[in-house]
């Protein structure tokens, strides 16, 4: 199963943070180092977690799949020419976005006949019928 970025970057977050509070807490112990050389590193830990988001992101996993199989006649009170992406992986749940024939997403886990997506075009995170995704890696 595909790490999700969501859980990458949490994780990422989690020790940048304590890197940050070990830097702060080594200025107020130590004089050697200034308080411009603490503002230094933590631009540089706010740098690398910036381009972490930013890649993990647009790549939540190793999986990614096209969206296909739908109307080319977008009507919203049908449902048709458009895949809903959702809260919940239920055909009832909450519609949070939209992705549409052709687009990319990058699929993290599977929940019998769902999927949880990231969307490239939309950036929304959330939950697709597979019928209409077309995978390279089935094993998800």
């Amino acid at each position: 199963m595909c790490k999700s970025a969501l859980q990458q970057n949490a994780g990422f977050a989690i020790f940048l943070r304590r890197m940050a509070q070990g830097a702060i807490a080594d200025v107020r112990r130590n004089s050697a180092m200034t308080y411009n050389s603490s503002i230094r590193l933590l631009g540089l830990a706010a740098i690398v977690l910036l381009a972490t988001l930013s890649v993990n992101t647009a790549h939540a996993g190793s999986c990614s799949g096209t969206v296909s199989g739908l109307s080319n006649t977008y009507n919203l009170k049908k449902g048709s020419g458009f895949l809903a992406i959702r809260s919940k992986p239920t055909a009832s749940s909450k519609m949070i976005g939209q992705t549409f024939n052709g687009n990319t997403v990058e699929i993290d886990q599977r929940r019998g006949n769902w999927l949880y997506v990231y969307d490239d075009a939309s950036q929304k995170v959330g939950w697709v019928f597979a019928r209409y995704i077309r995978r390279p890696c089935d094993g998800i």
